[in-house]
């Protein structure tokens, strides 16, 4: 019996082609090549995986076929196979299109009866995908921790896995309301606190919790970093994680290592994933800078409120919200609104109706009356009864771009009082955006009464003044009324005897008469003047022409200047605008003026007396009269006190005249001086007033 005999049946030799079946069982890449690697065998898997059937690869050397990559026969993978037998790692290959793929590859070295190396088995398995995935997760999980340690705020990676047994240890002892466990036993939340660790933070956490410690040294329990009176926000955070809410979020406060407290939004994140595995995320953000400017602005407008609150002015915020709107609406369709709001009357009302009131301090309590306070967000109707016209202009002047306006008005309030007020709104752009506006209510019925009381007294003492220099002008009236009443009386004889005669000369009778009328009429001018200045009557202005005036103050001081011989030159100015004027109290100015370039002109001896008097048009919107004499002037001392009340140089004057006159122009809106005559002696008074638009003709109409 041979060998084979004796140890049983023989195996049969298995064929290369039968070895090559069963290595296309494999379902990897199987490659088998000699110690020098020369591809002997080469599966189904490999083809799949590099590209190249089993003929085109036998006898070729493995390295020029994918790639050399350490593997060729003096590179670092084989001489590591050979000195352990074994190698296991990844490899950049080629497959037989040119694409670089990445191989998981095991080598095992096969050794001959005389343990020399005789071939090498290897296998592949690609992981390019993978390899790619991880790249990805990488970049993802570096990008992420960049930001995460660079963020300015504190954020924190803690591991609380020991809080998950304690909890189910409340359940087991039937506990079922946390909330009301952690209030009762606030050690128990410490407890969690102590046993929650930290695993990681960023270098903003370091920066504001560390107080120059370093990041190792706040890798522990977080109770250090809790406050005692916060210990409830960890357990409402707790709370959250076992309810399953996504997030929970609270400012708080907290605590560096050293105690140093600070104001921080705290804010922890449970997403499922992470609370499975015993950990969540938080982040803490320093707030103390923006608690303290918020505390700083609560006070700065507590302070400002009650500044608000006790200012002497009545202030009420406007919503303006629906006029806003209105005016949207209407732009669509107009290109000017200040015009249409002008020239549409009934719009005022809904001007009234939109406005709402929405609040206002103390004092327009009470300048408005009773019941302010319930009349809030109601319209502001109900306080332009008397005077609505102010609305619409202060809204035409908002729409032609002014800043802000005001005026002297009047309101009506709840109890059914009328004031006198400065109204002022401004219009900012900041509060116009918003829909709401702020005005403000100043009552001026004291100052109002006391302006008329002054212009009483005023108009007294002008009236006293009047009367006085008609006085001083006695003779001139005398002889002004003696002229006409003499003539009538001869001409009433010369009729008489007219109509004596046996035969009654009628025409002639006629002619007398007419004579006798005449003179009457000018007579009762000049009584008519002299009563209208004597007269006591409240000041009227009206619209006239100043050259006119200046004609009847001539002719009421005709006797005057020709007792004086004076010789009066005028110079009207053609097309001069129109003054609104009281008619008396100009008639008053330019009587008393004359009178003291006549009184003047009285002491000039050798030479001619001469008083001209001039209009013009100062200034597009005044008219300005000059009266002027070659008399001996007025010294510059004198000059300046010449407006003062009760200064005169006169031996019998009172010292009113000139006062007088200038509170008259003033009163106007004009202004009165006294000057040097330009050329040669003698002073030069000059007023103005304001004009209107209409002409002198226009006036006269």
């Amino acid at each position: 019996m041979n060998a084979s005999a004796a140890t049983g049946a023989a195996r049969p030799a298995v064929s290369h082609g039968e070895g090559m079946a069963i290595l296309d069982l494999v379902g990897e890449c199987l490659i088998r090549t000699d110690i020098h690697g020369k591809v002997l065998s080469w599966n189904k898997g490999a083809e799949e995986l590099y590209g190249y059937r089993a003929d085109q690869t036998l006898g070729l050397w493995l390295h020029d076929l994918v790639g050399r990559d350490g593997c060729e026969p003096d590179g670092s993978v084989k001489r590591e196979l050979l000195e352990a037998g074994r190698w296991k790692g990844e490899l950049q290959r080629r497959t037989a299109s040119g694409q670089e793929i990445t191989v998981e590859a095991h080598w095992t070295l096969r050794r001959d009866a005389a343990g020399e190396p005789i071939e090498v088995i290897g296998t592949a398995r690609d992981v390019t995908e993978r390899k790619s995935m991880e790249r990805a997760l990488k970049i993802s999980d570096d990008r992420y921790r960049n930001l995460f340690q660079a963020m300015a705020a504190s954020f924190w990676e803690l591991d609380f896995s020991s809080v998950g047994p304690m909890l189910r240890g409340l359940r087991a002892d039937g506990i079922r309301d946390f909330r009301k466990h952690f209030a009762e036993h606030p050690s128990f939340v410490r407890e969690m606190m102590r046993v929650t660790r930290v695993i990681d933070i960023n270098g903003q956490t370091v920066e504001l919790f560390g107080d120059d410690v370093k990041k190792e040294d706040l890798l522990q329990s977080v109770e250090p970093f809790w406050p005692e009176d916060s210990s409830w926000v960890f357990g409402e955070a707790v709370i959250a994680a076992v309810t399953g809410a996504p997030v929970y979020s609270i400012e708080t406060t907290l605590q560096s290592l050293s105690g140093r407290r600070f104001e921080a939004l705290f804010t922890a994140c449970f997403p499922p994933e992470s609370v499975g595995k015993g950990t969540l995320l938080i982040g803490v953000v320093d707030i103390s800078d923006r608690k303290q400017a918020t505390r700083a602005l609560e006070s700065s407008e507590a302070r400002y409120r009650h500044l608000v609150q006790h200012l002497p002015v009545a202030l009420v915020q406007l919503d303006m919200s629906g006029l806003t709107r209105r005016l949207a609406e209407l732009s669509r369709t107009e290109d000017d609104l200040a015009t249409y709001v002008e020239t549409h009357v009934e719009f005022l009302d809904e001007i009234l109706d939109l406005v709402r009131v929405e609040e206002g301090n103390e004092q327009a309590g009470a300048m408005l009356g009773e019941g302010w306070a319930s009349e809030a967000h109601r319209s502001i109707a109900f306080s332009w009864r008397t005077n609505p016209e102010t609305i619409r202009r202060s809204l035409v002047a908002r729409l032609r771009g002014a800043t802000s306006y005001s005026e002297e008005t009047r309101i009506d309030t709840l109890d059914g009082r009328v004031l006198d007020v400065l109204y002022t709104i401004a219009f900012p752009p900041a509060l116009v955006e918003k829909g709401m506006n702020i005005v403000g209510f100043l009552d001026i019925s004291d100052r109002v009464k006391a302006q008329g009381a002054l212009a009483q007294v005023e108009a007294d003492l002008a009236h006293a003044a009047r009367v006085s220099m008609l006085g001083e002008l006695t003779a001139s009236i005398a002889h002004e009324v003696n002229q006409p009443l003499a003539a009538i009386t001869t001409n009433a004889e010369a009729g008489l005897r007219w109509l004596n005669r046996a035969d009654p000369d009628l025409d002639e009778v006629r002619e007398l008469t007419g004579s006798i009328v005449s003179d009457a009429r000018r007579a009762a001018d000049v009584i008519a003047r002299v009563r209208s200045m004597a007269a006591r009557r409240t000041p009227v202005r009206e619209t006239i022409a100043v050259e006119a005036v200046i004609r009847d103050v001539l002719g009421f001081l005709n006797h005057e200047l020709k007792t004086h011989d004076v010789i009066v030159a005028t110079r009207f100015e053609p097309g001069l605008p129109s003054a609104t004027v009281d008619r008396i109290q100009l008639q008053q100015v330019l009587v008393n003026l004359m009178v003291n370039a006549i009184q003047a002109l009285a002491q000039t001896e050798g030479q001619p007396r001469r008083l001209s008097i001039t209009s013009c048009q100062a200034a597009p919107d005044s008219v300005r009269v000059e009266i002027e004499d070659n008399g001996p002037g007025v010294p510059s001392a004198i000059r300046d006190h010449a407006f003062e009340a009760f200064f005169t140089t006169k031996e019998r004057g009172m010292g009113m005249g000139l006062p007088i006159c200038r509170s008259i122009i003033e009163a106007h809106g004009g202004q009165i001086e006294l000057t040097q005559r330009k050329s040669g002696s003698g002073a030069r008074f000059a007023f103005t007033l304001p004009s209107r638009k209409d002409t002198r003709e226009e006036g006269e109409a």
